[in-house]
């Protein structure tokens, strides 16, 4: 047997007080669940702004990183440059003539 729809309540059986009761208490829950429903969506969107600036923050590290083992590379580099030029200069001694 299908089922039957559920009689609706005649206006005259439910007193006008408690229709005014529950339309504000709809109104009391519906207010702080809009509430939350915004804070959710702003959550939400900060959760992606948030995982956007782990990213650009990732990008400069691994940026910075290569940056640093240049400028190591290029100060050793350097370093051993001028450590050769001073091995140079003290293997070689000037001969100077004695007065007579």
């Amino acid at each position: 047997m299908p089922p039957q729809p559920a009689p609706e309540p005649s206006s005259s059986s439910v007193p006008p007080a408690a229709i005014g009761e529950l339309q504000s208490q709809l109104r009391e829950t519906q207010s702080p669940l809009s509430d939350y429903a915004n804070k959710f969506h702003l959550l939400g969107s900060l959760v992606t702004k948030h995982g956007g600036l782990k990213h650009d923050i990732e990008l400069i590290k691994e940026f910075t990183g290569e940056r640093k083992r240049e400028t190591q590379t290029r100060e050793q580099y350097h370093s051993d440059e001028f450590s050769s030029d001073g091995d140079d200069a003290r293997s070689v001694s000037t001969i100077v003539p004695h007065e007579l």
